[in-house]
């Protein structure tokens, strides 16, 4: 929010200790009609056919002083490689953003807009402010269930990273709402549905024999095939449901498995068995991992006013709005 005070120029009217105390008195009454208006305002520019695409992630604020309400330290995983293990003193925030891309020129650049926001509380910190506590994932949740509910008439494709493959915010959710993100490598699979014996006799099975975990089936060679993109890398596509936080509902799951190829750089992300998972089963398998190749985990706060240039948008996510003129 500092950084929209001061490339708005705002702070060349008035001080900038102005406008602390209107954003921590007003400003937090009428939040939610402010969201309101920022979700009214993106589906009036947009077609109705259009598919949006939200990103949840959480990042830290560091501040100075130890009196500042609702501090603490978390763990600094968006800095460079010598502060991988640092931590931070500061706010620690779950936001959402609606990314949207538009052609000019023949250049593709990206708008992150922010959507939603909250502010997460350590159960510690909770119990002495006299909060209730919530995991990021139910904040989160509250903020889609939030913009779904304004916006029922829109598609939304939700990315998210594996911190929120959780029941409180799988479970449920909108039916305008699709889920690409990150499956637990150590997560069960179960079978298929046996077929009922042909005396109809006893309680008929309500799942079949277990799949296992992607761990497991790093011990076999049924169902690898050559990654579609990563040389020396394979994948392995099934389709079930998982019962354990999303019951009732079919997902893809695309695990990858780099057998001895892992990348140089150790902060790409990249790791010998990864998993993903979308609610969407009409995905390709190179579609599922293309959707969350995009996804760009830590995402700034600041990060909200610098579009990203030539960047291309994910194949059927997203909203691109064509203006070459």
């Amino acid at each position: 929010m500092a950084n929209y005070i001061w490339l708005s120029g705002g702070a060349k009217y008035k001080h900038f200790s102005r406008f602390y105390v209107f954003f921590s008195r007003a400003f937090l009454k009428l939040a939610d009609k402010l969201w309101i208006a920022v979700l009214l305002l993106l589906d009036s520019m947009l077609p109705p056919e259009a598919a949006i695409e939200l990103t949840v992630d959480d990042t830290t604020r560091k501040k100075s002083g130890r009196k500042i309400q609702g501090a603490s330290n978390y763990q600094n995983r968006a800095g460079s490689a010598r502060q991988e293990y640092r931590t931070l003193w500061g706010i620690n925030f779950v936001y959402v953003i609606a990314s949207l891309y538009w052609d000019k020129g023949g250049k593709i650049f990206k708008l992150a807009l922010p959507v939603g926001l909250r502010v997460y509380l350590k159960e510690k910190v909770a119990i002495e402010l006299e909060r209730p506590f919530h995991p990021r994932s139910a904040l989160a949740r509250h903020i889609i269930d939030f913009i779904a509910g304004i916006l029922p008439h829109l598609r939304f494709i939700l990315k998210a990273d594996g911190g929120y493959s959780t029941r409180k915010f799988l479970r449920g959710l909108p039916a305008n709402v699709e889920v690409d993100g990150r499956f637990p490598v150590n997560s069960r699979l179960p079978g298929l549905r046996p077929r009922p014996k042909k005396d109809n006799r006893g309680r008929p099975a309500g799942k079949g024999k277990g799949l296992g975990t992607p761990q497991e089936w790093m011990q076999q060679d049924e169902g690898w095939v050559p990654h579609p993109e990563e040389e020396g890398a394979w994948v392995k596509t099934v389709v079930r449901i998982w019962h354990s936080i999303m019951p009732g509902v079919p997902i893809k799951v695309v695990a990858v498995w780099r057998k001895g190829s892992l990348p140089a750089d150790k902060r790409s992300g990249k790791k010998e068995l990864e998993a993903f998972f979308s609610t969407d089963t009409s995905l390709t398998e190179a579609q599922v991992l293309q959707h969350y190749s995009i996804y760009r985990p830590q995402l700034s706060l600041a990060q909200f006013s610098q579009p990203a240039v030539g960047r291309q948008p994910s194949t059927g996510a997203g909203v691109y709005i064509s203006n070459n003129g």
